[in-house]
């Protein structure tokens, strides 16, 4: 669908496109109509809920792991500075070099690279909760860090490890989805080749 929707789309800035009912329409999409096609969207239905409960952000119970733990805010380390408006929302957690961002705009800048990598694992560990709430700004300035580099380290290590994992499996779903709708099209291999190499 992301093939034939930039072949019919106007493309907004560098990478977006314009998702309004005008192009959407346009969209071939096939309903099942026989058994076997109602058994493969039910599977592709599946599939999909699988990838949506990976990217709950229930990895690192960090709460827990900080209860009766010595801890500082965030707002009190030297070397980290605040770009985020007051009414900033949690949108989608990520990395950009010494930059967290809390959506595409908003970014907490931190020297450290140990301390940037616990935030971008708290944060992404209570997005869930984080995306609901209003005061974004005042959550992440009252980030509670702990003290203890070994507890710092320790969450850090599951952290990373867990948002790997969680890739690591939503990527082979995404295979799998591909291969069930690229199926139900009755798509060829070269079809697929040109597609795929199309949005690579």
């Amino acid at each position: 669908m992301e093939f034939l929707f930039k072949k019919i789309s106007v493309k907004l800035g560098a990478k977006g496109y314009r998702y309004i009912t005008q192009y959407l329409e346009k969209l071939p999409i096939k309903l099942p109509s026989t058994p076997e096609e109602k058994k493969t969207a039910d599977l592709i239905i599946k599939k999909v809920d699988e990838i949506l409960e990976l990217f709950k952000p229930h990895i690192v119970d960090i709460d827990a792991i900080l209860d009766s733990k010595e801890t500082e805010k965030l707002s009190n380390l030297p070397k980290v500075s605040f770009a985020i408006n007051d009414n900033a929302e949690f949108e989608e957690i990520r990395v950009e070099g010494n930059k967290v961002y809390l959506n595409s705009d908003d970014f907490i800048k931190i020297e450290d690279k140990r301390t940037r990598d616990f935030v971008a694992v708290y944060l992404n560990s209570n997005l869930e909760k984080f995306a609901k709430a209003k005061e974004a700004k005042a959550i992440v300035l009252n980030i509670p860090l702990p003290k203890s580099e070994e507890v710092l380290k320790e969450i850090i290590k599951r952290g990373a490890k867990s948002h790997s994992k969680v890739k690591e499996e939503v990527a082979e779903l995404e295979r799998e989805i591909n291969d069930l709708v690229y199926n139900i099209y009755g798509i060829t291999k070269d079809e697929r080749r040109i597609i795929e190499q199309s949005i690579s």
